[in-house]
């Protein structure tokens, strides 16, 4: 997306919707999950000893979607109509991006690499003022993610503020509750102004069983929420449907990817928010 320049409030605002895919992509983004323990060596020597019982086999953890049905589970700037397209701006030579205000918002923002797992990640917009849409999709075991799922829906419900600092301009957004569906799902809205101008953004997640949706809309000008609603609806059901299709391939965990997304946490909101 557009550098972010404080002379320009589109831009400012077009690098801001860089924060999730840990995300990414938001940048999207949890710790990596062990999925299998080492035997103690103590307990190797017992199991060695005449008589000793056959050591446990630890149970297979369950393959996760692919990189590839994670892709083919995102929005598309066909699913969402207007004019819409796929974001090709470079980022390489952006600044970086910081995020202030509600610690409890950390991990969704900034994310944490891991192998055990995978994340797929996109961003779209229109032109070069927005609105501007980033969608990341987080695979996890079910109970790693009921766990990150549980602590970013917390982190969005008791956190009040928000800033997102890059190339020395800083955008503050007030933080308020708002109901997205479908669920389970947590969302907040974002307010703000960019040199005067009406900033106005929205940041939600959705669990579905083994895949976290992380979602952010941010536009210019406006203070509406319809669209940014129904755009996550949008992104909760073609998710559901393509990962419930017999054809959805899944892999054991890979190392995380995101082509055609910035990289990072909701971070490079979205990596999902980068």
């Amino acid at each position: 997306m557009a550098r972010l320049r404080s002379a320009s409030p589109p831009a400012a605002a077009s690098r801001a919707a860089h924060v999730p895919s840990r995300w990414g992509r938001l940048a999207v983004p949890a710790a990596g999950l062990v999925l299998a323990a080492g035997v103690p060596g103590a307990a190797l020597a017992q199991d060695d000893a005449p008589g000793a019982a056959p050591a446990a086999v630890p149970a297979a953890s369950p393959a996760l979607p692919s990189t590839d049905t994670l892709q083919a589970a995102l929005l598309t700037a066909t699913d969402l109509g207007q004019t819409f397209s796929t974001s090709t701006d470079d980022t390489a030579t952006d600044g970086p991006t910081t995020y202030g205000g509600c610690k409890a918002l950390q991990p969704l923002l900034n994310g944490a690499s891991g192998t055990d797992q995978t994340e797929q990640g996109t961003e779209l917009q229109v032109g070069d003022n927005g609105p501007f849409l980033t969608e990341g999709l987080l695979a996890e075991t079910p109970a790693k993610l009921t766990a990150d799922y549980a602590r970013d829906s917390a982190a969005l419900k008791i956190c009040k503020t928000l800033s997102i600092t890059s190339d020395d301009t800083t955008l503050d957004f007030t933080l308020s509750p708002i109901t997205f569906t479908p669920g389970p799902s947590a969302a907040v809205r974002l307010d703000g102004t960019v040199n005067g101008v009406q900033t106005n953004g929205y940041l939600a997640v959705g669990n579905l069983g083994d895949v976290e949706v992380q979602y952010f809309y941010l536009q210019v000008g406006s203070g509406s929420s319809q669209l940014a609603s129904s755009f996550f609806t949008k992104a909760v059901t073609k998710a559901q449907s393509t990962l419930a299709s017999p054809a959805a391939g899944s892999t054991g965990p890979s190392p995380s990817a995101n082509p055609g997304s910035a990289s990072g946490g909701v971070g490079a909101l979205p990596r999902y928010v980068r």
